[in-house]
């Protein structure tokens, strides 16, 4: 088996034009939050769980661009509110005076410096050394390369090079159009097996809760739009981006759902033809 290199990088992926499926299903959710996203790119919010899944995505698929992406926190984060939001906001400004007016200390400035030196300054070095990476705490990224262990320890046939005449591509960026409108995805995992020519789609799902409600999430967050959007993503896909002819099979697209507490072993779950159809077409799955 091959590892593959990606074609374009995640970064680059995330400023080109196309519709994706996240805006497909904000669109589907909020029509007037997609407006807001479209209109303020720069302005969306993230959760620990989202943070900490794309964490999750890229140790297994691309361990370098997590690196490039996230910055590991070893400083100890200040323990008062005030002295939190006096950090913040030297961040921000880079100015002291306006830190203290932010910090709402009763304490003289120089007081405030001198206990910042003492309690915060580790913690603002490290703030200014993540630059713009997500930041994740050191109990986080534990965490997170643990779920990644028992992923690959239960599918090693996902990330192993020990099977013959089967390619397997991460992180992989495909543009394409649909009635000729401009649309792009990330595949998570593609494994192409040359043997019996078919084409393997996989997306990785993390989440907070049981895997065992996995089913009431699927539906609540419409992943059949998504397996839909990259299955018909693969069918109109450039093919020489995976070296192959048309005549290869693409298989029912599937989920590895892992949870963050890994209470539950991951999962791999198929979705249903029907599924795929009601993603395309329309329906409530």
């Amino acid at each position: 088996m091959k590892i593959k290199e990606k074609n374009t990088s995640v970064e680059n992926y995330r400023k080109a034009s196309g519709i994706n499926f996240s805006g497909l299903s904000t669109l589907a959710y909020s029509p007037l939050l997609y407006k807001k996203n479209i209109d303020n790119p720069n302005n969306k919010k993230s959760s620990i769980a989202m943070n900490n899944g794309s964490a999750i995505d890229m140790l297994l698929t691309d361990e370098d661009e997590f690196y490039n992406n996230f910055y590991i926190m070893t400083a100890q984060k200040p323990t008062s509110e005030m002295m939190l939001r006096y950090v913040t906001k030297l961040i921000e400004t880079d100015d002291y005076d306006e830190a203290y007016i932010a910090s709402e200390y009763k304490l003289s400035k120089d007081k405030v410096k001198e206990n910042f030196m003492k309690e915060g300054n580790n913690y603002y070095e490290a703030l200014k050394q993540s630059e713009d990476k997500i930041v994740l705490t050191f109990e986080e990224f534990s965490q997170c390369k643990l779920v990644v262990k028992v992923i690959k320890d239960k599918f090693s046939h996902l990330f192993s090079r020990f099977e013959d005449n089967i390619d397997i591509y991460y992180q992989t960026a495909i543009f394409w159009k649909y009635d000729g409108i401009e649309c792009k995805s990330l595949l998570d995992i593609v494994k192409v097996n040359h043997n019996n020519k078919t084409i393997q789609p996989i997306d990785i799902k993390t989440t907070s809760k049981s895997i065992l409600n996995f089913q009431e999430s699927y539906i609540y967050y419409k992943y059949y739009l998504q397996a839909a959007f990259y299955s018909r993503e693969l069918e109109n896909a450039t093919y020489n981006i995976f070296n192959i002819e048309k005549d290869y099979t693409i298989l029912p697209f599937q989920f590895l759902v892992a949870e963050i507490s890994n209470i539950h072993p991951p999962y791999l779950f198929t979705v249903a033809e029907l599924d795929l159809r009601k993603g395309e077409n329309g329906g409530i799955s």
